[in-house]
């Protein structure tokens, strides 16, 4: 499935990821993400960890942990890499468990 986001970047490893609508706007479920990033020189990759809350008729139900490897393209435009997440219930148990491949535009 498509996700449809935008990620801002901090020097020193913060990142932030804003949706596409605000909790309750537009029919999202979910908060922003706020997570860090690190870069590994000897491999020339990145990675990235990413929380997000989700919320049920306005009221929280649990979190989202998204993780990415990302490998920028020589004119450093795309980034693309494996990626994984786990979906936990507001009682901390695990709902459910995602692995893929994400490509992104950097703009």
């Amino acid at each position: 499935f498509q996700v449809r986001n935008t990620l801002l970047f901090q020097a020193g490893g913060s990142v932030i990821e804003a949706p596409r609508s605000a909790p309750g706007v537009g029919g999202s479920q979910r908060g922003y993400a706020l997570g860090t990033w690190t870069f590994n020189p000897a491999t020339g990759r990145y990675a990235m960890r990413l929380r997000f809350d989700w919320f049920l008729d306005g009221a929280y139900d649990g979190y989202q942990i998204v993780e990415r490897q990302i490998q920028l393209s020589n004119d450093g435009k795309r980034a693309a890499g494996p990626v994984s997440t786990t979906l936990y219930a507001a009682d901390g148990s695990i709902a459910a468990t995602l692995c893929g491949h994400a490509v992104s535009t950097r703009v």
